[in-house]
């Protein structure tokens, strides 16, 4: 019951081979599977035994291809898109403005914080575990290689589980060096500017400590 095209030995329910790899242009002589329509979708659903469930779709009109969760009435929203001119990727938006585009109308609220994008650290529970962001610039225009110039990161205060003290802190990066802290915001609201030097890491004043020379700001509780 397998199908083959340009094969007489297909592997799957249907296998497509050809002698000409896919490339990007409208000559469809070179395109091993094309597909075409006068409607403005143009892909491929998967459904399960009742219903269409997901697909993969060019929009013709929008000029986008679409990852889309589907209902049982066929479309549902474009949940992942690629601006097909710009390369833009965007996230509950058809028209992504940047690289990363995230449009939300229902974020997510945990205690005063809304958001709309979660970074986990996944590792054991550890002090100093927590998601962050590394921003980088070339380093060098030969190949070109890259470098991290600064950071910001959520921060576990200790190692004890079902414990969520957490802080914030922001790095950035001297010449020859690495990416060092230079201000945190601890779990109690204290808020410290400087070089950190060696960290306390244990009790109710972790990260509190002289090592932070610059600027410290008391009177959290």
């Amino acid at each position: 019951g397998k199908v083959g095209i340009g094969t007489t030995s297909p592997l799957g329910l249907l296998t497509i081979s050809g002698t000409v790899s896919p490339t990007v242009g409208d000559n469809a002589a070179t395109n091993s599977l094309l597909f075409t329509s006068n409607t403005e979708w143009k892909g491929i659903v998967w459904t399960n035994a009742a219903n269409a469930r997901a697909a993969l779709r060019y929009n013709q009109a929008g000029d986008y291809l679409t990852f889309s969760g589907l209902n049982s009435g066929g479309h549902d929203n474009d949940q992942l898109v690629i601006k097909l001119q710009t390369g833009n990727v965007g996230i509950g938006t058809t028209a992504p403005s940047s690289i990363l585009h995230i449009v939300d109308d229902t974020p997510n609220v945990t205690g005063d914080l809304r958001y709309s994008l979660g970074i986990t650290d996944n590792a054991t529970v550890a002090v100093g575990r927590g998601g962050g962001i590394d921003f980088l610039a070339r380093y060098s225009n030969t190949g070109p290689t890259y470098s991290g110039y600064a950071g910001i990161q959520g921060y576990r205060e200790n190692a004890t589980n079902n414990n969520s003290a957490g802080a914030l802190i922001l790095l950035s990066r001297p010449a020859g060096g690495d990416l060092t802290e230079r201000m945190r915001i601890d779990s109690r609201g204290n808020v410290m500017i400087g070089d950190p030097g060696t960290m306390a890491t244990a009790g109710a004043d972790a990260g509190w400590n002289a090592n932070f020379d610059v600027l410290q700001l008391g009177g959290g509780s």
